[in-house]
């Protein structure tokens, strides 16, 4: 089930600032770290992620349609903050 724009835009502003810090011992939880397509910016967005076999499941509660997944498929990687370190990905 994807989540609505306007749950995307709460969770933005509000959640993910409350969440964030807390993501990085929490198990199922982790940060994508990415760079904005256009802007260049580095961005940090908490998510539910998961270990399979030698990478990482994320769960796409916004879709693909998502600004985080489209940042890291233009920029072909990111990095995922989990357990207390981090792992770049591609």
């Amino acid at each position: 089930m994807v989540l609505s724009k306007r749950v995307a835009r709460f969770n933005r502003v509000a959640t993910n600032r409350v969440l964030g810090p807390l993501t990085k011992g929490l198990p199922g939880f982790g940060t994508i770290v990415h760079r904005g397509r256009k802007s260049g910016k580095t961005y940090r967005t908490p998510v539910n992620v998961f270990r399979a076999g030698d990478g990482f499941v994320v769960a796409l509660t916004y879709g693909p349609q998502a600004d985080w997944v489209r940042n890291v498929l233009a920029a072909g990687g990111c990095g995922i903050e989990t357990r207390g370190r981090v792992v770049e990905t591609t």
